[in-house]
């Protein structure tokens, strides 16, 4: 299938499924006639994930638009709406989300991770996409999406900065403190790998090494984002 056919087959989902959905939530005040284009638009590879991961049930719909995988600590939707207020009340695609969800189908379709070991949001919600290898244990993989390769570059960049910072307080800069929320909760469960995940699959896998509070990102191939154990894939 062409990257044409993938866009055409999300837009059609987008159209038939998605904004319904959405807006089938009275409590949002929304109508189909508010969505509204971005300029940018979303690669044909990342909506050829996120259609992979509908299709083959790595989310679930639970109601009002909004998703859940087998292990989301909170549920995801696709969308960003504007103001309340406003008589018209207008929403956009929420790239994100979208490409977290894509993520979990690269996960499972191409590291061969479980699906039951999946989630969309970690617990206390400082990345976008976690991996498990026991369900009831702390993270192995915390990924964070964002929805160009600048934002990738900086957030690795402040991470990389915060990271042998350990005695650093919360910084006033936004982007800066998203990246110290990610660095603290990495101090806090210590999973073995981050991954920057970008649009088109775009971004930087990294081995994250401990020396007590002190963390040190060694860049890596995506091969490490690879379930430890085989077997075990369903």
């Amino acid at each position: 299938m062409d990257d044409d056919q993938h866009r055409l087959d999300f837009e059609k989902l987008l159209r038939e499924r998605l904004v319904p959905e959405f807006c089938s939530d009275a409590g949002r005040s929304m109508h189909p006639s508010g969505f509204k284009r971005s300029p940018e638009k979303l690669s044909a590879v990342d909506c050829r994930y996120f259609l992979l991961a509908w299709t083959t049930g790595l989310i679930q719909h639970i109601g009002r638009g909004q998703y859940n995988a087998p292990l989301s600590a909170a549920r995801e939707q696709f969308f960003n709406s504007g103001p309340r207020a406003t008589k018209d009340r207008i929403f956009f695609l929420a790239f994100e989300s979208v490409i977290t969800v894509g993520g979990l189908a690269r996960l499972h379709f191409d590291h061969r991770w479980p699906r039951h070991l999946l989630g969309a949001q970690s617990k206390g919600y400082a990345f976008d996409l976690a991996a498990h290898v026991d369900p009831l244990g702390p993270m192995h993989i915390a990924c964070e999406v964002k929805k160009t390769n600048a934002e990738i570059d900086t957030l690795i960049r402040h991470m990389r900065e915060l990271g042998r910072q350990p005695n650093a307080i919360v910084p006033s800069n936004d982007r800066r403190r998203n990246a110290f929320k990610k660095v603290t909760a990495l101090r806090r469960d210590r999973p073995p790998i981050f991954w920057a995940l970008g649009p088109g699959g775009q971004g930087q896998a990294f081995a994250v090494h401990y020396d007590g509070d002190m963390i040190e990102f060694r860049s890596g191939s995506k091969a490490m984002l690879t379930f430890p154990n085989t077997t075990l894939y369903t």
